[in-house]
C-alpha cells in the first residue's frame, strides 16, 4: 500500500508540475505573439487542465510501461516520445469533442510535453545519481542543536 501512495503522490506531483509549465509555455507563447485576447482566466484554467491531464496520464504510463527499469536506465528518447504522443493523444480528444484547433496548439502541445517529459526524468535521473554517488561534502553542522 505505501508503494502504491508514493506512486499516487509521483503522478498527482507530475500533473501539477505540467500543469505550471503548460501555463508558462503557453503564457510566454502569446506574449510573444502578443495574442491577447487568448490570455482570459478560463482560458488559463484549461491549460492547467490539459497540462495535468497530459502530466498525470505520463506518470501514470512510465510507471505501467517502464515500472520494472530504474530511473537511470529510461531513454530519453523513449520518455521524450511517450510525453509527445500523451499530449497528442489528449489534443486529438480535445478536437474530438470541441472541434478543430489551430495547428499551432497541436505542434507547441507536442513540442511542450517532450520536453516536459525528458525535463522530468532527466532531473529525477540525476536526483538519483547525486543519491546514488553521495554528497560531496557534509553539510555544515548547524550551531545550537
Amino acid at each position: 500500500m505505501k508503494g502504491f501512495l508514493r506512486r499516487l503522490r509521483g503522478i498527482i506531483a507530475t500533473g501539477l508540475t505540467w500543469g505550471i509549465g503548460f501555463i508558462a509555455f503557453f503564457v510566454l507563447r502569446h506574449l510573444v505573439v502578443r495574442d491577447w485576447g487568448f490570455l482570459s482566466l478560463s482560458n488559463i484554467l484549461s491549460l492547467a487542465i490539459v497540462g495535468f491531464i497530459v502530466g498525470s496520464l505520463f506518470a501514470g504510463a512510465v510507471i505501467l510501461i517502464e515500472g520494472r527499469r530504474s530511473l537511470l536506465e529510461l531513454s530519453l528518447k523513449r520518455v521524450t516520445l511517450w510525453g509527445a504522443g500523451g499530449g497528442l493523444v489528449v489534443l486529438g480528444t480535445f478536437w474530438l469533442l470541441s472541434g478543430p484547433l489551430p495547428w499551432d496548439v497541436v505542434f507547441l502541445t507536442a513540442l511542450v510535453s517532450g520536453g516536459l517529459s525528458s525535463g522530468s526524468v532527466a532531473l529525477a535521473q540525476r536526483s538519483e545519481r547525486k543519491l546514488l554517488e553521495g554528497e560531496e561534502e557534509a553539510p555544515p553542522i548547524l550551531e545550537g542543536e
